[in-house]
Formats: C-alpha cells, structure tokens, sequence
C-alpha cells in the first residue's frame, strides 16, 4: 500500500493566556501494510505502521476515526501496540492528531490511513 502523504494545518491550542499561536500546514502521511490483521486475546502484538516523514514519528498523536481499537491495544509512536482482552471485530482509520505538540485544526480533513480491520479471536 503506498503512502498518501496529505496535508495537515496544525496549531498551537494556546501561547499562554489562551491567544493563539497561529498555524502552518504541512504535509504528514500513516498507512499500514494490510487492512486486515488477525490476533488473539492474551498475545501481546504489535502492528508497524509507515510514518511520513519518519522522522517525525515519536512526536505524532495518532488516534482512531471510525471505529475503535480493540481493548488493551493503542496507538505509541505511530505503531498500534499491546495485548488484546476482548475478541471481536474492530474497524477503524488511524489518524495523525497531533505533531510536535501542534494539534490539526479539523480532524476531518487530517491525513489518515486507509480503513483497518482487527479480528481478535477468544
């Protein structure tokens, strides 16, 4: 799957006082290399996602649009990490909230992966 890499418009919430601290738009990119990945509850997992620009990847926020993830799993640096707890099916996007503190001003429009689909089986 190639990485979209889209344009994000980020802003400080606050310069202190609550003024705003004016916003810059860059471009920012989260794909993963499957929409679809089978777990198991109580079998810790990890699945890597692609970060555009890489070297931005420990300073990104992402969060799940969509959907949820499934229990016992978030998102940390980038990548979707922990130990499901619950078996089910779980749809969501990923998307980039956040970079370097700077939060994106309309989720909607935030860059975003494609649709993922998580099976954890009991």
């Amino acid at each position: 799957m190639m990485a979209a890499t889209l344009p994000i418009t980020l802003a400080l919430a606050s310069c202190g006082g609550g003024s705003s601290c004016g916003a810059e738009t860059q471009s920012f990119g989260i794909t993963f290399a499957n929409s679809a990945y089978s777990l198991k509850v109580g079998q810790a997992a990890t699945v890597n996602s692609s970060i555009t620009p890489e070297s931005c990847r420990s300073s990104m926020t992402v969060r799940t649009l969509n959907g949820s993830l499934p229990n016992g799993m978030e998102f940390k640096d980038g990548n979707l990490v922990g130990t499901p707890t619950l078996a089910g099916r779980f749809v969501f996007q990923a998307y980039i909230s956040a970079v370097d503190g700077y939060q994106s001003i309309l989720t909607f429009t935030a860059p975003r992966s494609a649709q993922i689909t998580i099976t954890v089986a009991p």
